[in-house]
């Protein structure tokens, strides 16, 4: 992100006096809300009543469906279709990452031959989600992004109804299993904290999650605090950020990759943060770093090596190029009761885009670990 170097050079731009003034009231607002399971049910439900019709997935084809999701914001379900002769064990939801939206053909077609109804998200400003006038990845708080997936779990039990293996009629819900990558592994760490401390979940796996930011010291605990008091009173204020494509280079066919996507919503170089996205994230990784109480077992998996380099090296080929998985270790620890690490070698950021070893194995853990805490 190089976050160390927007920020110092954002900051030159305003006076010490508003940044001394932000700085007093930088954290007023306190930790994320704990809402209402009934008003959450109900406007979950209201989301999903308003759907017509599905379509063919316009980016992956068929047998892929999506299904709009309009609530406060739009974001959109993806579906791969299940043969209704088949019964699964429950649900998979995936929740993607920063920069990034549900393009990974392959994983849907594990999670299937594993026995799991497959679904994703694109979360609102993202993906399929995103409109001409829509500011990309734009975020202001964490839990804004709660209700969509609510309403995405909600649809997703209404088509999986057919696909239950359990004979007891009174189960009339598939169990949930949650994925979440990068940014979207924060995001489901704080989402499941607030459904009754991930107890709604038969089991979570976090890809390669976003619990801290990737810098030196004096820019994570002096620079992005200055910055998110600031956002608090100037959420829109841009910051640069430094160009790094060596990530995507890793990723793309046609450079030393293997995967095609669509890079107008996933571009080689993330756009421009503003402030109130910093202080979106600082304050849910404070939540995180404090210590969250989930209960549900956790699957917290990362590469053996970090890399950031400005310079394109063959270590983007296998290891994150992103973050740092110590900071993975050292904070998923915090997340719950239930938390386990593994590590998979030769793993990129996104571990299930990795080289074909690397993410077999991811592939294989996801899987095993779900089945060791199905319910059915």
């Amino acid at each position: 992100m190089y976050l160390y170097t927007m920020v110092i050079g954002n900051l030159k731009k305003l006076s010490m006096g508003i940044v001394s003034l932000f700085a007093l009231a930088a954290f007023a607002g306190g930790g994320l809300c704990a809402c209402n399971s009934n008003v959450q049910d109900a406007e979950a439900k209201a989301v999903v009543n308003s759907i017509e019709f599905a379509e063919t997935d316009p980016l992956l084809g068929e047998p892929f469906k999506v299904y709009p999701l309009q609530g406060k914001y739009r974001a959109t379900l993806i579906q791969y279709p299940s043969d209704s002769s088949r019964t699964y064990k429950g649900i998979v939801l995936y929740v993607h990452g920063y920069n990034d939206y549900y393009f990974n053909r392959e994983l849907a077609q594990k999670a299937d031959s594993a026995g799991y109804g497959f679904f994703a998200i694109d979360l609102h400003f993202y993906g399929r989600s995103l409109r001409s006038d829509d500011e990309p990845f734009r975020a202001r708080e964490i839990q804004e992004y709660f209700p969509e997936i609510d309403s995405a779990l909600v649809m997703a039990q209404r088509l999986s109804r057919t696909l239950m293996t359990s004979s007891d009629p009174s189960k009339t819900l598939l169990p949930e299993y949650l994925i979440g990558h990068s940014t979207g592994g924060l995001i489901v760490s704080l989402y499941a904290d607030s459904r009754r401390h991930g107890q709604d979940f038969a089991a979570i796996v976090l890809n390669s999650p976003f619990l801290e930011m990737n810098l030196q010291w004096f820019a994570r605990n002096v620079l992005v605090p200055v910055a998110s008091a600031i956002g608090s009173m100037i959420p829109d204020f841009p910051v640069n950020d430094l160009p790094n494509p060596n990530y995507s280079y890793s990723l793309r066919k046609g450079y030393r990759g293997e995967w095609e996507y669509d890079t107008r919503l996933k571009p080689p170089v993330s756009p421009m943060k503003d402030l109130g996205w910093i202080r979106a994230i600082h304050r849910a990784h404070t939540q995180v770093q404090k210590g969250l109480n989930l209960e549900t077992p956790i699957l917290l998996m990362h590469s053996d090596c970090s890399t950031r380099d400005k310079d394109w090296t063959e270590e983007y080929m296998h290891c994150d190029g992103v973050l740092d998985v110590d900071n993975m270790k050292k904070y998923g620890r915090q997340l719950g009761p239930r938390v386990t690490l593994d590590e998979i070698q030769g793993g990129l950021h996104d571990l299930y885009l990795s080289a074909k070893e690397a993410r077999e194995k991811a592939y294989r853990k996801t899987f095993e670990f779900f089945d060791k805490h199905s319910s059915l």
